[in-house]
């Protein structure tokens, strides 16, 4: 799969938001209504938002380029390759409760969704396979960018999320996977490494609670 589809979605969603504001308007409003474990720490709160969502959003392609690149010619690369046709439907062909939701609103929705999807599974595998198909944690962003995006239709999402995974269970037996050997293993996290994706930095920005609860995200 060829992410250049979905960085020019990000890039014309960027200019969009350059000209409109319309994301940092959203986001302004959405303060008031952010979780009390969500702490934005800036005279300007809206703005440090949107720069934690433009973040997000840009290292969602990053994130698939890195699981095709580290899985080509390994037991991981049929899986890898659903996981990223799945992701890039999620752009190309989003789903119709996100109609009307335009430039860096609609791709954080569409990130968010990719990201969802990745960590599902990142879960899945590290209970076949001991270890995640990806070394990063999503959970303290992925929480984050629920809130911003709002509910219910955040919740929505996490369910269109729950119906791809599971269509990708029935047809993909991860009990026949095998783990990634060493050397596979230090590729992955060079490459981690290189985009900048281990851990879940994204939060160092925003601080979030260790007592946010668990059924936020559904």
């Amino acid at each position: 799969m060829d992410t250049v589809t979905i960085r020019n979605q990000i890039q014309c969603a960027r200019q969009h938001e350059t000209f409109t504001h319309e994301l940092a308007s959203l986001l302004q409003g959405r303060l008031k209504r952010l979780h009390s474990a969500i702490c934005v720490k800036s005279a300007q709160p809206h703005l440090l938002l949107l720069s934690f969502v433009t973040t997000f959003v840009d290292r969602t392609p990053d994130l698939l380029d890195t699981i095709q690149e580290v899985t080509r010619h390994t037991s991981q690369e049929e899986l890898s390759d659903r996981i990223c046709n799945i992701c890039l439907g999620f752009f190309t062909a989003p789903p119709p409760l996100l109609k009307g939701h335009n430039g860096m609103n609609g791709v954080m929705a569409k990130a968010y969704l990719c990201r969802r999807t990745i960590e599902e599974i990142n879960d899945c595998y590290r209970v076949y396979c001991h270890q995640p198909l990806l070394p990063v944690d999503f959970t303290g962003s992925n929480l984050i960018i629920h809130q911003l995006i709002g509910e219910p239709l955040s919740n929505l999402l996490d369910n269109l999320v729950h119906i791809a995974t599971s269509q990708l269970y029935e047809t993909h037996n991860f009990r026949d996977v095998a783990r990634l050997g060493s050397a596979e293993t230090d590729t992955l996290l060079a490459a981690c490494q290189r985009r900048d994706l281990l851990g879940d930095n994204l939060c160092q920005s925003v601080m979030i609670s260790n007592f946010f609860p668990g059924c936020t995200i559904h």
